[in-house]
């Protein structure tokens, strides 16, 4: 996959990290690294939530023949300010998700789960960056205290591009 703008904000970090701990400045580099970890997790999140919406799009566009009635009301309704009902945020899977597509499509992507433990993790980081990004939002960002260091949200946001890709082939061959 292209480098994405959460690996570049990552990159980004590492260099700022390096210059502070080269210029001898710890407790800087520290505060740095406490509030870039809760800016990785929300950006992680958001990214997900504006890819997943446009996977979604394109297939709904791409399935109607781009009747620009049901995109809309599909658009309007169903997915514009709905993400965050899409998933159980605390449950650790996407079977709130996966339900929405109907019992036969949730049942099939289970089985996938069930067989593929790299999926199975990438659904749990995806969900995990979603509730942490949540619990950042609405519990005092400056004063919530996120037990992950950087490098464990950027390999959480790197395992969960997988259940994105997963998602969009199944998706797009499901019959």
């Amino acid at each position: 996959m292209p480098k994405t703008i959460i690996d570049s904000l990552y990159d980004e970090l590492i260099e700022v990290r390096k210059f502070l701990d080269d210029s001898k400045e710890v407790s800087l580099s520290s505060t740095v690294d406490n509030t870039f970890k809760k800016t990785l997790a929300i950006s992680a999140a958001s990214f997900f939530e504006d890819e997943l919406r446009k996977i979604l799009m394109k297939y709904f566009n791409e399935t109607s023949n781009n009747n620009s009635l049901i995109v809309s009301f599909i658009k309007n309704k169903a997915i514009t300010r709905q993400y965050h009902t899409f998933f159980d945020w605390k449950s650790k899977n996407a079977n709130k998700f996966l339900a929405l597509f109907g019992e036969e499509f949730k049942e099939s992507a289970s089985n996938d789960i069930k067989a593929d433990e790299t999926i199975e993790k990438a659904i749990r980081d995806f969900v995990d960056l979603g509730n942490t990004r949540n619990e950042l939002a609405h519990l005092n960002f400056a004063n919530i205290e996120l037990n992950k260091t950087a490098e464990e949200v950027y390999g959480q946001f790197k395992q969960a591009l997988l259940f994105l890709k997963y998602f969009k082939k199944k998706l797009n061959t499901y019959k």
